[in-house]
């Protein structure tokens, strides 16, 4: 007979052991067919305001986490964001978000950019589910305050 202690740390090693690997795994993410080019790239008409929001879940669902942020306006009066997300095996995406025109998407739904690539090593899988959650998520709150997840 299995003493009691025992007993308790296995039951314990196999729980961890099922919720663990429960919620491993890629996340199912399905690739939009307008991603194009070489570093992928995807226009969304969308809020640019609802840019972040965008990233942080596109970010989750690529299995990313973000590092940095930086906002500018360039010379042609558009506006510009660039992401740094790290991925668990050190790698990392810079994801580049521009307005299409200058004030795209302030006023109301008007086209941004999305454009990712996976250094050191290239990762197309990755930058286009990057992508394509990015595309996903502003599409729905294109227009709203809100919306829920899919």
């Amino acid at each position: 007979m299995m003493p009691y202690f025992l007993r308790v740390m296995v039951a314990m090693g196999v729980s961890v052991l099922v919720v663990l690997a429960h919620g491993c795994g890629v996340t199912r993410v399905p690739i939009d067919r307008a991603i194009e080019g070489d570093p992928p790239r995807i226009v969304v008409i969308g809020d640019w305001n609802d840019v972040d929001a965008a990233v942080d879940v596109a970010a989750s669902r690529a299995e990313l986490a973000p590092l940095s942020e930086q906002s500018t306006r360039l010379r042609d009066g558009t506006r510009e964001k660039r992401y740094v997300l790290l991925a668990a095996d050190d790698a990392r995406a810079l994801l580049t978000v521009r307005q299409g025109v200058a004030g795209a998407g302030e006023q109301g739904p008007g086209p941004i950019e999305f454009e990712a690539v996976m250094s050191p090593r290239r990762d197309e899988a990755r930058e286009k589910r990057l992508l394509s959650a990015a595309a996903s998520r502003l599409r729905d709150l294109a227009g709203r305050e809100w919306a829920p997840l899919r």
